[in-house]
């Protein structure tokens, strides 16, 4: 669900509650946590504070934390994944999504229990985001064309449809 009021429906519902951080290691995200970190200073505000460099870092800050902390701050990550089938959390976790990388992941958008997506409305291009309907249809047609993709039909390149975390991931292992 995006989230456009960032002190009501963000900054203030985070009061009195120690908060993860987990932050990409690149500048804007260095910048925007240096910031956070400051105000959450100045307001005596708990937090824990996590770098990651792909989705497996992701999943084990996560994990460090699951059972301690609720409310987690996710700066420049985590938005072009569907965060809660990655993190299975537990249904009481809440996640904030402040992701300059796009697109953004439908799911995170419409997971109105469990994902805040953290922007200004008027950088959001609404008639570019389709209707929940149209993205999960679940109607026997698109049922039939899935289960004919799985069985071979409906090929696909290498390293399409991965996010910047993965293929971060993947040339860090090539490299490494």
């Amino acid at each position: 669900m995006f989230v456009d009021d960032l002190v009501g429906q963000f900054y203030n519902k985070l009061s009195g509650k120690r908060v993860l951080i987990v932050v990409h290691h690149d500048l804007d995200a260095i910048c925007s946590v240096t910031i956070l970190q400051t105000l959450f200073k100045c307001d005596s505000r708990v937090y824990a504070l996590e770098p990651v460099g792909g989705v497996e870092d992701l999943k084990q800050a996560y994990e460090r934390y699951r059972h301690d902390i609720k409310d987690i701050l996710l700066i420049n990550c985590g938005g072009t994944i569907d965060i809660v089938e990655t993190l299975e959390p537990e249904e009481d976790c809440t996640f904030f999504i402040l992701d300059s990388h796009k697109p953004t992941d439908f799911t995170n958008i419409y997971n109105n229990s469990q994902v805040r997506v953290l922007c200004r409305m008027d950088d959001v291009e609404l008639e570019n985001v389709p209707e929940y309907s149209q993205i999960y249809d679940d109607s026997d047609e698109d049922i039939e064309e899935e289960e004919d993709e799985e069985e071979g039909g409906g090929g696909g390149g290498e390293g399409q449809g991965k996010g910047y975390m993965e293929r971060d991931e993947e040339k860090g292992e090539r490299e490494g």
